[in-house]
């Protein structure tokens, strides 16, 4: 199929933004002790994104509690245990953002308190989030040729209000590849 030279750019972050995090890769697992009286997280809900999935979560006012351990699986592989991908050390923070996953793919969390001797409370679920899928390319594109030296492109809109702008990308006749229009 020739790669045409509209490539519609997804600029969805404006909802994650209002929530901020760091992630990592999965720690492997390791030794955990639980103790079944400290208390659980909350979570609120959670909002995605074509690569992120932010989570938002009841504060906890435990003494005891000194942070919040978060657990995620790695879809699409044979492992289908989950692995400590954050360690919140701030008993204030409610929220985390998980960055740089693959779109319209579902992931398992689970999340629990942890004390100053580093013994975890049960997680209170299991919970599977999902990120968005990449947006349809768009519907009816064409260029005419008739104008000397330049191109008309005319485009229909993108129904996905999300969809904020437009790339367009052109290749020169003994180029590989296509380049971005600036």
């Amino acid at each position: 199929m020739r790669r045409s030279t509209l490539i519609v750019s997804l600029l969805v972050s404006t909802l994650i933004l209002l929530f901020s995090g760091c992630t990592g890769q999965p720690v492997p697992a390791e030794s955990v002790a639980i103790d079944k009286s400290l208390p659980q997280v909350h979570i609120n809900g959670y909002l995605s994104d074509t690569d992120a999935i932010a989570f938002e979560w009841q504060p906890v006012t435990d003494n005891r509690v000194k942070g919040v351990h978060i657990y995620r699986d790695t879809p699409g592989t044979d492992d289908k245990g989950v692995y400590r991908i954050a360690k919140i050390d701030n008993t204030l923070q409610t929220h985390y953002t998980d960055s740089g996953l693959v779109p319209d793919t579902a992931y398992r969390y689970r999340f629990t308190t942890v004390d100053a001797q580093w013994r975890e409370s049960m997680p209170e679920r299991t919970m599977t989030a999902k990120t968005a899928a990449l947006p349809e390319p768009v519907s009816f594109f064409t260029a005419t040729k008739e104008l000397a030296r330049s191109a008309k492109l005319l485009w229909r809109p993108h129904p996905d209000l999300r969809v904020t702008g437009y790339e367009i990308e052109r290749q020169e006749p003994d180029d590989e590849d296509f380049r971005r229009i600036d």
